[in-house]
């Protein structure tokens, strides 16, 4: 293949006409081709080994997150839930053997909470009948008064 371009490079040294010219930016072009394609090729051999690159890369970096979670998992068992920054122990004067802020409380479940707020409906309608009494024996006073 590289026999002809370069009896065509030789040919189209000794003739300057446009013909030759032309010749010459075809020899040229297909040069620039055949590297493209050089390219392309060594590229295409290259890509299954840059998969396997990616690939190992991204399962690295997933084992090295699994295992800083298992280590935050771990520190908070350790720590009881509490971040080590957490400086709610100074400001309450806790000491470190004194283990009674070591837990956290627990998350109310769903029914407590429903609970809750219906003992709280029912204290506000008992505080406004109470008030509502209030209002009317005032009332009742004022007319009996005037």
């Amino acid at each position: 293949m590289g026999s002809w371009r370069a009896d065509m490079a030789r040919k189209t040294r000794f003739n300057g006409s446009p013909i030759n010219a032309r010749q010459e930016e075809l020899l040229e072009q297909a040069q620039a081709l055949e590297r493209e394609m050089a390219r392309c090729k060594r590229l295409i051999a290259e890509a299954p080994q840059r998969a396997r690159e990616v690939e190992e890369r991204r399962e690295q970096e997933r084992l090295e997150q699994n295992e800083r979670r298992r280590q935050r998992v771990v520190l908070r068992a350790n720590t009881g839930g509490r971040s080590p920054f957490d400086a709610s122990d100074v400001l309450h004067g806790t000491q470190d053997g004194d283990e009674s802020g070591g837990e956290r409380p627990t998350k109310p479940r769903r029914a407590q909470r429903r609970a809750a707020r219906t003992q709280l409906a029912v204290m506000l309608v008992a505080v406004m009948v109470a008030g509502a009494f209030v209002l009317f024996l005032l009332i009742q006073l004022i007319q009996h008064l005037g």
